[in-house]
């Protein structure tokens, strides 16, 4: 509990930095969601050629397009009973404000999740990465800057990351009345918040799939009954609470059920064919490049993961690898990854861009795989963890900074307020390392260095 607090007050100090220095509006983005808040304040949800229409935005010459809308309302329904009346009364810059607390909430929900899926992927060393995996995952780069855009990615992450437990419980257990309920739950929840969900819709149901193909092997016909009646069960549920957004304000606009812009729409980007995507450095940099803010930090905590992971004998890797469930949940966590990253193709392909924040929803595979990495050099007590940690969170500090420390302070109180408050939330990140680092050492000690 102490590590995880170290964590938390590591992941405010650098995630609200983020949300104090940064211009309450940092892109057209921001503009969107804030818009699509505003319009579900209002008992509506907008359309692709409704534009802009919160009056800020309008008397200021921007219209615009409404990108966000091609979003579900989920993410906005949370929102809006706290930003909305704050927007109603013009003060816009405390409603940015008090949505970016909302949004530093759901990443410690995220916390809480990546620790869960820590202690139940580590076996005997389950504390140890309990700490670990929430440590090197939300202090990634781009999962710490979301709040630059009022993103709402931290909630899908948390959704993404509890579906990713839900595989790992529905393989160990199957779909009993409770995993049942949570599996519709979640879905209908994920679905409602933005389509790359589907994946883990998907990774669930083979979650299924792979329970009964374990439990039943030599009744295939059973397996395929037992699966295709949860998964009727699961897309009637996600038909009847999503289905009608997908249709009516996606695929009767432009023909896709995926986006509400029109199917040419360029926003202002080249055209960027499959091959160009496939072969572009933009892309297989996200291999390397995208963990911290700078290329150096990335590849330096990659290196250390790699070669803790080559170190493994054999025995610890057949260990590691298990049964036919332990299996089956690596390989739903690897397809994650997969997924994710096939998901980044398929929106940079034609007019999108190329950008790490689309792998987020895959944080729990990647803190599990770092955490593993790094751990392996056992007699640093877990302190490569805290380095890593460390580093990642120093990097998009020093990425906000640009040189020295009193543009922090500017920014903020550009942003008016006071510029103590940066202080005081580099001084909470300082403490959370020393706790991450304490609590890693007492767990490490007590599993030994061997």
């Amino acid at each position: 509990m102490i590590g995880l607090l170290g964590v938390v007050c590591m992941y405010a100090g650098v995630a609200g930095t983020v949300s104090v220095a940064t211009p309450w509006i940092s892109s057209s983005d921001s503009k969107q969601h804030i818009d699509y808040v505003w319009r579900v304040y209002h008992g509506e949800l907008p359309r692709w050629e409704d534009g802009l229409r919160y009056p800020a935005f309008t008397t200021s010459g921007y219209s615009g397009r409404q990108a966000a809308s091609a979003n579900p309302p989920l993410f906005y329904v949370v929102h809006a009973p706290f930003v909305g009346p704050l927007l109603a009364r013009g003060n816009l810059h405390a409603a940015i404000g008090v949505g970016r607390v909302i949004n530093l909430l759901i990443g410690v929900g995220c916390i809480a999740a990546l620790a869960w899926g820590g202690w139940l992927m580590a076996g005997r060393r389950r504390a140890l990465f309990a700490v670990a995996v929430p440590a090197l995952g939300v202090l990634m780069y781009r999962f710490t800057r979301l709040n630059q855009d009022y993103a709402l990615d931290p909630l899908l992450v948390l959704f993404s990351t509890l579906s990713l437990i839900l595989s790992y419980k529905l393989v160990y257990k199957g779909p009993n009345k409770k995993l049942l309920v949570w599996l519709v739950l979640l879905s209908c929840a994920g679905m409602l918040t933005k389509v790359p969900y589907i994946l883990f819709v998907g990774l669930n149901l083979l979650a299924v799939g792979l329970h009964y193909l374990i439990r039943y092997k030599h009744n295939l016909k059973k397996v395929i009954f037992q699966t295709a009646g949860v998964s009727v069960l699961v897309v009637a549920a996600i038909t009847i609470t999503s289905g009608w957004f997908y249709y009516l304000w996606n695929y009767k606009t432009n023909g896709s059920p995926l986006q509400s812009s029109p199917l040419d729409y360029s926003g202002g980007r080249s055209f960027q064919s499959l091959s160009d995507v496939l072969l572009g450095s933009k892309l297989w940099g996200l291999v390397y490049a995208g963990y911290a803010r700078y290329l150096e930090v990335s590849l330096a905590v990659l290196s250390f993961c790699i070669a803790g992971c080559l170190s493994l004998s054999r025995k610890e890797l057949k260990g590691l690898i298990g049964g036919p469930k332990r299996r089956s949940v690596l390989a739903i966590f690897a397809l994650a990854w997969l997924g994710v990253s096939v998901i980044q193709i398929k929106l940079a392909f034609g007019y999108g861009s190329i950008n790490f924040r689309y792998l987020l929803s895959a944080l729990l595979p990647m803190g599990l795989l770092f955490s593993f990495g790094l751990l392996q050099f056992r007699n640093m007590r877990g302190q490569l963890v805290t380095l890593a940690a460390c580093a990642l969170g120093v990097s998009s500090l020093m990425g906000l900074m640009r040189g020295h420390l009193g543009k922090l302070h500017g920014d903020t109180a550009a942003n008016g307020l006071p510029g103590m408050i940066v202080t005081l939330l580099l001084l909470l990140f300082a403490a959370g390392t020393v706790l991450l680092s304490w609590s890693l050492f007492k767990l490490s000690d007590s599993y030994g260095s061997k």
